[in-house]
């Protein structure tokens, strides 16, 4: 995969109630199809939280491939994976603010990893936050000072069921996974786009000064713009050259689960080409100072999904809509893989909610196919997971989770 270089030579009911499956130490477990010879090159072997979100102190001993949290909602599957998220991107997938993860009254959280390489290196990173200091993060002890020198060490692709938003909801929502997901192999790409972030806040807040004060100063604008110009040209670019190749494997992949029965399109709609830059915000500048902020620019980019001749946003049913988005996050993952060299964190949310049997194993295919993958699922009904999964031969280790706490755990 060809990367542009965007700036040349220079992001509460009791646990007995859940059924758990016996271990069968007999079975052959080299006739698993998802169990192999060399593990993935990159795994997180260990995690520790420390008054993260509802766990008090828990500390998770992963399997090398696949890892299944089970239990009754609201006992604290989804924040094992918020926290490898939070680990991994700096930031929880959930919440843009951290006294939101810290559990119940206390001071700080703490969250500890363990990760081992294609060379079984073995690294420990640390992230913490304090209520009334700042968030820190170390990798072997030594202090990371910026988070673009860290997203994207430890890739990861993150399907929740709020994922419908993404396609359902405001466009922020999708230039958000088009922007992780871009971050992540490319450093450059980050420091563009939180560099045109930071002037666009610069520039509305000129904006609406004017538009209170009812006088303009054309040359703070033109300032601005100058320096905007040059990093929005280089994001749209990027933005297109990601958007050829992941609109291939998005239509690939989701014929795949839909089981070749339906065909979908996915389109990258700038609003704004490079060329049209310049021109676009001098001509509407005094449009924008009429409403106090930008209209146009890579910050208003979108993208959309057709199934068949129609719009998915408006016609897509659950499980097609379902379907659409792990079917995104299937591409993301080989895109990242290709764009990084290492095979990403794959964390699935409530892995069959609002999918039919068929899509089920289409899905279970998926995974299984994966192999080069560790991965991560959380389901309300170990009783069922367990028997697909058995069903495919795979290997799992399987926590079950209950008020923050493991109560036990079993692997196959």
């Amino acid at each position: 995969m060809k990367f542009l270089s965007l700036f040349p030579g220079k992001d509460t009911a009791q646990i007995d109630n859940i059924q758990k499956p016996m271990v069968s130490p007999e079975k052959d477990a080299t006739s698993c199809v998802s169990l192999l010879a060399k593990p993935p090159d990159l795994r997180f072997t260990k995690l520790k939280l420390i008054q993260f979100k509802n766990y008090r102190d828990e500390t998770f001993h992963f399997h090398e491939r696949l890892n299944c949290l089970v239990g009754l909602n609201g006992t604290g599957k989804t924040n094992v994976l918020d926290a490898l998220n939070t680990l991994c991107m700096t930031k929880s997938k959930f919440t843009g603010q951290d006294k939101l993860l810290i559990h119940d009254q206390d001071d700080f959280y703490r969250i500890e990893g363990e990760v081992i390489d294609a060379s079984l290196r073995r690294d420990s990173y640390v992230i913490k936050y304090a209520r009334e200091g700042k968030k820190t993060l170390e990798k072997n002890h030594q202090n990371i000072a910026r988070s673009i020198d860290h997203v994207g060490q430890i890739p990861l692709v993150f399907y929740s069921p709020d994922d419908h938003m993404v396609l359902s909801g405001p466009s922020a929502e999708r230039r958000k996974l088009v922007d992780q997901t871009i971050s992540q192999a490319d450093s450059h790409y980050l420091d563009n786009l939180m560099t045109y972030n930071r002037l666009l806040k610069h520039r509305n807040a000129l904006l609406a000064k004017f538009q209170a004060n009812h006088q303009v100063q054309p040359q703070l604008l033109d300032a601005i713009d100058y320096q905007m110009l040059p990093v929005g040209q280089a994001l749209v670019t990027c933005r297109q050259a990601f958007a050829d190749e992941f609109s291939e494997q998005v239509q690939e992949k989701y014929g795949i689960i839909a089981g070749g029965k339906e065909q979908i399109a996915w389109r990258y709609r700038p609003s704004l080409k490079p060329g049209e830059m310049q021109q676009s915000w001098q001509e509407g500048r005094q449009y924008d100072i009429s409403l106090g902020r930008t209209q146009s620019g890579p910050h208003r980019d979108d993208w959309q999904v057709m199934l068949g001749n129609r719009s998915a946003k408006r016609y897509a049913s659950q499980g097609q809509m379902k379907s659409i988005m792990l079917s995104m996050r299937w591409a993301q993952w080989h895109w990242l893989k290709q764009g990084t060299t290492k095979p990403p964190l794959l964390l699935i949310d409530d892995l069959f909610d609002k999918l039919d049997e068929e899509r089920i194993r289409h899905f279970l295919q998926l995974i299984g196919g994966l192999e080069e993958a560790q991965v991560f699922v959380t389901y309300t009904h170990p009783e069922m997971l367990q028997s697909h999964l058995d069903d495919f031969q795979m290997t799992y280790k399987m926590f079950y989770i209950n008020e923050g706490a493991i109560v036990n755990e079993t692997t196959k």
